[in-house]
């Protein structure tokens, strides 16, 4: 007779031809075993592990309860760029081995599978592969992998970027470990800081701020095949007085006009520049969709 465990997996794989229904059962789930965790912790363990569960559950939750400030990385991408910007990383080996402990991966490696997917390669990528494919893992920022520990990474997260339509960042790390290898890896690190930062650092903003314009403005913006924006300077500041009592030393001001168009246009890159900070600063960031 199934158990429980066995019940919910099937109810998460028949709800997959509805993808949302299937991420909230999930989520469900995950939550559910989030309270146990806090309330009836396993005895058997320590301390130090039933945190270390409640921490690594929590890290499951978050990008699927919030996919839109989530990034798509396997186990071995340096994810601490990540988590500075308040970025969610989806690891797929983490995602197929819960998928397990639901008893819910078999729909999503089938579903994979059905798209095409070579039933040789590894479970953990089929599973994450048919979650993306289904719909089920909700729309992410960007995918990002290295080539540790298998080449099926960069298929795999190459081919969720372009079912989504999302930028895709590969970290190539040499076989060799040596001096040209650590400059190499130290060298795409640093690229892919810029990847993150690149245009909102210019404005003035910080990490955290970039963070918070990117999720609000991303969604969207995202579905439109591409978007023309435009970052208002002294029109918009001239136009929109700002009064603050006491003044601040330094005050930044972000507004973005952009328009959705459904062909590429080629224009002049915008100059961008920023106050230094000092002191007390005030930001404030805001835009408009232009009809």
């Amino acid at each position: 007779m199934p158990n429980i465990v066995d019940r919910f997996g099937q109810l998460v794989d028949d709800a997959i031809p509805k993808p949302e229904l299937a991420r909230q059962l999930l989520l469900l789930g995950y939550r559910a075993k989030d309270v146990q965790l806090l309330l009836a912790p396993e005895k058997e363990l320590t301390p130090a592990r039933q945190y270390a569960a409640q921490i690594a559950m929590d890290a499951m939750i978050a990008p699927l309860a919030h996919p839109q400030r989530a990034a798509l990385v396997n186990i071995f991408m340096p994810c601490e760029l990540l988590h500075a910007f308040h970025l969610l990383p989806m690891f797929a080996e983490a995602t197929a081995c819960y998928l397990n402990g639901a008893a819910a991966e078999r729909g999503f490696i089938h579903y994979a599978e059905s798209a095409g997917i070579s039933p040789t390669l590894c479970s953990y990528h089929k599973a994450l592969l048919g979650m993306g494919l289904s719909g089920t893992a909700g729309k992410p920022l960007f995918t990002a992998c290295t080539s540790i520990a298998c080449d099926a990474n960069n298929l795999t997260f190459r081919r969720l970027a372009q079912h989504y339509g999302i930028p895709h960042f590969y970290l190539d790390v040499p076989y060799d470990h040596d001096e040209y290898a650590v400059a190499e890896v130290s060298d795409r690190l640093r690229e892919f800081a810029a990847f993150l930062e690149d245009a909102l650092a210019q404005l003035g903003l910080t990490r955290r701020e970039a963070n918070e314009f990117i999720v609000y403005w991303l969604p969207q913006m995202q579905e439109n095949p591409y978007n023309l924006i435009a970052f208002q300077s002294d029109r918009y500041t001239q136009a929109a007085k700002l009064t603050i009592d006491p003044a601040p030393d330094t005050l930044l001001r972000v507004f973005m006009a952009w328009k959705p168009l459904d062909k590429f246009l080629e224009i002049p890159a915008q100059s961008l520049t920023a106050p230094e900070r000092t002191g007390f600063t005030a930001v404030e960031w805001g835009g408009c969709r232009v009809r």
